[in-house]
């Protein structure tokens, strides 16, 4: 994968980000099943499916599920079911057999990915006609002036070869890609309630502060705890965190 990060970064806090991560919007899984004409039974991989948030979105459907995921400590919070099963594998080498899928997704995760690798492996495992790749984020809303704040703080702790999806970078690669139709985009308000113990959870179980020591995790805890007393949050029993739900599919063209 692009980064170990990825197979190890969320190792010792596969429970905080079970926990404090959003759901998807309902309105974006609709849009991505009508895009690509998948109906009850149809098989979906989950690429780096994490704790499953997103598997779990897609089986309630009635879609097939195989949820790959590099991550022992994450793959274990999946809960398997009669639509979902999980899988231990990378994106770019699945071991998932030729032409299985009706579909490919990457969920808060793609940014990981060797992205010349995985487009292969995501070609190779597509049946032909198939759907396609749908790609989803949740990002924070950072038009929001603490939301911003406090995203800067992990951001700005990050290791230097580590990727985001912050800056939108792993578009280019799709740019003009050949075998591929352009990428299509749709946008969609997530706002997640939430509690300040559940945010500053959800600070401390991203990669870039859980790896790092134990005196760094502090010290970020206590700069996310300062943003949200100077913004009025610290003390209240609920607090509405924005998120933007960005949803981009592709389809093979030939």
């Amino acid at each position: 994968m692009a980064n170990e990060a990825v197979r190890h970064g969320f190792d010792g806090a596969a429970d905080a980000y079970a926990h404090s991560r959003p759901a998807y919007p309902d309105e974006a899984v609709a849009m991505l099943l009508r895009s690509f004409g998948l109906t009850p039974g149809a098989h979906v991989v989950d690429l780096g499916a994490g704790t499953g948030i997103f598997s779990h979105h897609l089986a309630a459907q009635g879609l097939t599920i195989t949820a790959v995921e590099p991550s022992a400590e994450m793959r274990a919070k999946i809960i398997a079911s009669d639509h979902v099963t999980t899988h231990a594998g990378q994106a770019e080498s699945t071991g998932l057999p030729d032409r299985s899928a009706d579909a490919v997704v990457a969920a808060t995760a793609w940014h990981w990915f060797d992205a010349e690798r995985a487009i292969k492996e995501v070609r190779r495992i597509l049946k032909p006609g198939a759907g396609g790749l749908g790609l989803l984020w949740n990002l924070y809303d950072e038009s929001v002036a603490w939301v911003a704040e406090y995203a800067d703080i992990s951001y700005r702790r990050r290791p230097a070869n580590s990727p985001s999806a912050r800056d939108g970078d792993w578009r280019a690669f799709f740019d003009g890609l050949s075998g591929w139709e352009p990428l299509q985009e749709a946008r969609f308000d997530n706002p997640q309630d939430t509690t300040p113990d559940r945010l500053i959870e959800r600070l401390l179980s991203s990669s870039a502060i859980a790896n790092l020591s134990t005196a760094e995790r502090e010290d970020a805890r206590q700069e996310a705890w300062s943003v949200l007393r100077r913004h009025g949050l610290a003390a209240r029993a609920q607090v509405v965190l924005p998120y933007v739900t960005t949803l981009h599919w592709t389809k093979p063209s030939g």
